[in-house]
Formats: structure tokens, sequence, C-alpha cells
């Protein structure tokens, strides 16, 4: 199931305060109450890993437009949170979304909610001893490189590392063609106007990457395309603002086509073939509801089961398109995408709700 929820089926509220629920795994404490940007947070220890990495729920309140918007920044602040505690800790950190929405609601009242579900699937490939043994060749020192980029690239769980790295990959493939062509900018000497020779041309051969893996029918050409990745990794290295909800979608929607542009160009450079044709970052998918509050979810110890399609309004977000690259770089073998079934029955603790109140009993 593919729901945009733009499309959601019922009329979302508008300019409200929200509510995200993020865990967290390091080597660290926080303090109880602390800020990031304009959004109030408070830290709770609530377990330790055998290793003595601690186990955070940070809650986090800030004002946005609507549902989809307020989950696309509760990603933004748990990446900025990640940012800055891997720096003053020295160390990894692990950040989770847990669900977005409303801070509490009264009892009777409707609510809306932002879920992660299990991701979606993809058939495992079969990948045969003759394609491990195919590596074995000698490599150079660039194409090395850029293999490992690519792997770094397809294996982050940040589409903006993602596309660095992917784009890293393709600039390290693209200079070794530009080498091994002579190909250089040039520029006049500023004194005497001789002709001088700048960096290697990559961007002409990182377009060539793409002429393999756009369908005929694409609106954009290699060298467009090839164009708006090198522009949206500008923006992510050098400036773009990171919490900026169309900025993440035009990452993720150059992440397939880059990373099977990359893959064509190893194969090329390193004389090897994949075990797969099709080439795609699963991203998370999200289910939004809109359900009543009841009492019984009042309780934060305990838990409430959304048993089937009929708990309240709901839809799926998940991306599943497939790049392919040619026959002749990979392997057909039957491979599927999707959801995990339905998200139902699902149990999810009280505490990812909102705080739900019954004003008789207050006071």
């Amino acid at each position: 199931m593919n729901t945009s929820p733009r499309m959601l089926p019922w009329e979302p509220q508008e300019n409200r305060e929200w509510r995200a629920l993020l865990r967290v795994v390091g080597f660290v404490t926080l303090p109880q109450k602390f800020a990031l940007g304009d959004a109030a947070c408070s830290s709770e220890m609530v377990g330790n890993w055998p290793d003595s990495r601690h186990v955070l729920l940070i809650t986090s309140t800030y004002s946005s437009s609507n549902i989809e918007t307020a989950n696309y920044e509760a990603h933004d602040l748990a990446e900025e949170l990640a940012d800055r505690i891997a720096f003053l800790g020295l160390a990894a950190v692990e950040i989770s979304v847990l669900s977005v929405t409303y801070p509490k609601v009264e009892v009777g009242e409707l609510l809306e909610i932002a879920l992660a579900v299990p991701d979606a699937i993809r058939t495992p490939v079969e990948i045969r001893a003759e394609e491990l043994a195919q590596f074995d060749k000698p490599r150079t020192d660039p194409d090395a490189r850029a293999l490992r980029l690519f792997r770094t690239g397809a294996s982050s769980s940040s589409s903006y590392h993602a596309l660095g790295q992917l784009w890293a990959a393709a600039e390290v493939l693209g200079r070794e063609l530009a080498v091994q062509a002579g190909s250089y900018t040039e520029y006049p000497c500023k004194n005497c106007g001789a002709t001088q020779k700048g960096p290697p041309r990559t961007q002409p051969h990182i377009e060539s990457f793409f002429e393999a893996v756009l369908e005929a029918k694409s609106t954009r050409s290699p060298s467009e395309t090839a164009e708006a990745a090198r522009k949206t990794r500008g923006k992510v290295i050098h400036g773009g603002k990171l919490q900026d909800r169309v900025l993440r979608e035009d990452v993720e929607n150059q992440l397939g086509h880059l990373q099977c542009g990359v893959a064509v160009a190893l194969s090329r450079a390193m004389g090897v073939t994949s075990s797969i044709r099709h080439a795609r970052r699963i991203d998370r998918a999200v289910m939004y509801a809109q359900v009543v509050a009841r009492q019984e979810m009042a309780a934060r110890e305990g838990g409430t089961v959304f048993a089937d399609m009929h708990f309240g309004k709901w839809a799926v977000s998940a991306r599943g398109a497939l790049p392919s690259i040619p026959k002749n770089v990979g392997r057909d073998q039957p491979h599927e995408i999707g959801l995990v079934g339905l998200p139902f029955p699902m149990l999810i603790p009280n505490l990812w709700l909102p705080i739900i109140y019954n004003p008789e009993n207050a006071g």
C-alpha cells in the first residue's frame, strides 16, 4: 500500500503544537530539561545495554503546520540531536523516532499520530560463489575507494549521508575517467593569457553513468539528472537547511538513480557484474492515524492494541520505486519490494500516545 499523507482520509489539524517521542541509545547522559532550537525537550533514562550504553526517552514539543510536516521535523530534530551528542560525546549514538502526536488530549477527543510501521521488505538476493570471486582481480586505488564509498552510502540510515557517500563515489570514478582521457578544465592566465590546466572535468563522465539507468520516458536527461544530484549534494554539504522537508524529499528522490548510476560505473571500471538489476534504498514506512482518545489509553504503563483497520482512520506512506541497471551489468532474478503486510494488530505503548486526561477527574 502506498498512500500519500497529503491525501489523508480526514481533515488534519493545522498550526498547532506537537510532541515527538525519541529513543536515544548511547554512552551519554542528558539533562532532564534542554532545548533544541525552538523545541522544548525533556529526557528520562529507561534502561542500560550490556555494553553500558544508556537508553533514554526524549520528549520534544514544537509547533508545526500539520502532522506530515511535524513528522518530518521530528526526524530533523532527531538527526540534529544525534549530531550534537556524537560531537559532545566523541562516540556513536543511535536515535529513532517512536511517535509524533499531540502533547495531550481529552478523553473522547480525536487525536492524530504518526508511527513507524514494519519496514518495507526486499526479496533476498541470491549471490553466487563466482560472483563473489570476480572481485579477486586487481583493482585500482580509485576503484577500491569508490566501492567502499558505495557500500557505506547504500548502508547508511541517513539519506543525507547516503547521498554524500554515493556522490563521492561518483566523483572518484568520474575523476579517474577524466584523468585517463586527459580531460581537464582550462582557463586563461590572468597575467599572460596563456591557457592553464585546471582540475579534471568529472561531470561529463558522471553524466554518462546515468545514461544506462534512466528510462526512455524519463523527464530528465542524464546531464540534468547528474546536475540535479550535484546541486542537491551541494545544498546538503555547503549550507542547505537540513531542517527542510523539501530538501529531505529531494535527497530521497535522488538516491535510487544515483545508486544505480554508481553501480554501472563500478561495473565498467572493475569488470564485475551485480547479482541483481534493481536497486533502491528502502526509506521509513510511516502510518498516519486519527483515533478517539479512550480512558484506557491514560495508563502510562499499559498499551493499546490497534486490532484491525476499523480502529480509526489511517494511511501508510512508503517509498518503493525500483530503478534498474542494464542486463550486461546485473543479473535478472525475482525481486519484490513492499510493506510487511498490513500493520495490524499493532500494540502501541501508551507512552507513545498523548497524555490522555479526563476533566471530571482533574484535581
